[in-house]
């Protein structure tokens, strides 16, 4: 749909007919509910999302070391998380 300014924008309509008393078609009662700003949230998640995974999909100069057990939280945990160190070639 075109709105006002010349923009399109996605737009969600639902309508029914509407009949006078006499049976007689009287046009259509609906709501039209504009999707724009949906429509661009979910546009910049699917690029966000996209570029997380190039990220996460890239080699990293950095290894994760997790083989000795540390406190977490105020537990003992098996294989939790110990340090980041930078992987040598």
């Amino acid at each position: 749909m075109r709105r006002h300014d010349g923009q399109y924008c996605w737009m969600r309509l639902s309508a029914r007919p509407f009949y006078a008393m006499q049976g007689d078609f009287g046009g259509y009662i609906g709501v039209a509910v504009d999707l724009s700003a949906i429509r661009s949230a979910q546009e910049a998640l699917r690029e966000s999302e996209a570029i997380q995974r190039a990220i996460t999909r890239a080699p990293s100069p950095w290894a994760w070391r997790s083989s000795a057990p540390t406190a977490c939280a105020g537990r003992e945990t098996a294989n939790a998380p110990v340090v980041w160190q930078p992987r040598f070639r």
